[in-house]
């Protein structure tokens, strides 16, 4: 069998449990993982190549520029892991508005780091 690349996401159960099928199978594995971490989990033959796809900067400017209560959300969310349930008891905010707050500035976000899409 011929090489396989996979993305970061193989860090989760589901793509930990796909290279270990592949692994088995004799496949040669290229993970992909964050460059300032560890590899995710150790599979015999598989070679974990340090990958950064962001532009940090780019994406903390873009956060900056959020409504404060969409930064708020947005950080409490994808930076501390916050459920939404956790983030409208944190904020005192019905948990509709979390999910509004949330999706818009996800929207904005993509806006924002639109020309930095490949």
């Amino acid at each position: 069998m011929s090489s396989v690349i996979l993305v970061t996401g193989a860090a989760g159960f589901a793509g930990s449990h796909l290279l270990d099928l592949l692994a088995h199978d004799g496949a040669d594995l290229v993970a992909w993982r964050r460059p300032d971490g560890a590899p995710p989990h150790e599979i015999s033959g598989t070679r974990w190549e340090p990958v950064d796809l962001l532009d940090r900067a780019a994406v903390a400017q873009a956060i900056a520029r959020l409504r404060p209560e969409y930064r708020a959300c947005i950080m409490l969310r994808h930076v501390e892991g916050y459920s939404y349930e956790e983030i409208a008891e944190t904020l005192e905010l019905p948990l509709g508005t979390v999910k509004t707050y949330i999706h818009r500035a996800r929207n904005e976000l993509r806006g924002y780091l639109e020309d930095r899409r490949e």
